[in-house]
């Protein structure tokens, strides 16, 4: 039967933002090849009440204590949950072509992904890097590269890294100038951890404020991907980023008015659709996208924002 979001449509479409494995905890990519693992009934009814105000993270204000400690605690035990089996259910739901599955190392690594692959090729792995260890960083991502790697992914937060550390220039120099392959960014402060495990990370990294220097320091040929937009941050991203013109934005979390906003301030051609899955579910984030185009009546901007930019970055073409 044909998933009910699509009904209507018949472009294919690529979710350029999602995770396997507990991005959040040691040995996370063990449980990829798990079967039968369900986050609770309380993560499942909040993913599905966020679900239903539409991701409004471009129409609230970040949130208080109680509300960040109970998306925290949703969002680890979704990622908890966060295997090959569910997200191949999530896919079919849904009607995604392919997933770009991003890594957090040392939690979840290219290698972990790259055997998701091998069993389900719609699956396309993201690299990262774990930089404690830069020793031959150079070989490292080249290998990668070499092996399917089509991205990579940085987490400030998780990884405890400030953007504009001489380590993350390093290996965005080398990445995305030598192989010119899209690097995505998390940015927005947000939490992943509760009580003294939040020693772990470091929110302040994902402000905008630490993205902005660190795309000052880096050459123009290197692409950029500023995951959820800055997220309650967006106004800051529609105002500062758009004079970078490597950089791209994708849709994760926001309301479809705040994606009209990136559509006129980016361009069609430099946003990108994405869901965080398993922190976001993948049917309200295509329906927040749609609703953002629903005017739009040239089809190559759907095409665009669901598919073409995200596979033109990785020279999918």
């Amino acid at each position: 039967m044909k998933p009910d979001v699509l009904e209507e449509e018949d472009i294919e479409i690529i979710d350029a933002h999602a995770h396997l494995g507990n991005i959040a905890e040691e040995n996370g990519g063990a449980i990829i090849h798990q079967t039968g693992l369900r986050p609770n009934i309380i993560a499942r009814f909040i993913g599905w009440l966020t679900g239903k105000f539409k991701y409004q993270f471009g129409e609230l204000k970040e949130p208080g204590k109680i509300a960040r400690e109970i998306a925290t605690y949703s969002g680890r035990q979704r990622i908890a949950a966060a295997t090959l089996e569910n997200m191949q259910a999530e896919i079919t739901r849904a009607g995604i072509s392919q997933v770009c599955c991003l890594p957090i190392p040392p939690y979840v690594t290219f290698e972990d992904l790259n055997g998701a692959r091998d069993e389900d090729k719609r699956i396309i792995p993201f690299t990262g890097f774990d930089f404690e260890k830069m020793g031959g960083y150079e070989d490292k991502i080249t290998k990668d590269v070499i092996w399917g790697a089509k991205g990579m992914k940085i987490h400030p937060i998780i990884q405890k890294i400030s953007p504009t550390d001489e380590r993350v220039l390093q290996v965005a120099e080398e990445f995305g100038g030598k192989h010119g392959l899209p690097i995505l960014f998390h940015t927005g402060r947000t939490t992943y951890y509760h009580g003294k495990e939040k020693e772990r990370e470091n929110s302040d990294f994902g402000r905008l404020e630490e993205i902005e220097k660190m795309l000052e320091s880096l050459r123009s040929d290197i692409t950029i991907i500023i995951g959820h937009a800055g997220m309650f941050q967006f106004g800051y991203v529609v105002e500062k980023f758009v004079r970078f013109p490597n950089v791209h934005v994708d849709t994760t979390f926001q309301h479809p008015e705040r994606i009209k906003h990136l559509l006129n301030a980016f361009g069609s051609h430099r946003v990108i659709y994405g869901s965080d899955w398993p922190y976001g579910d993948m049917v309200p984030h295509i329906q927040c996208a749609k609703e953002a185009l629903a005017n739009e009546s040239d089809r190559r901007v759907h095409a665009r924002v669901f598919r073409d930019n995200i596979k033109g970055l990785m020279g999918m073409e």
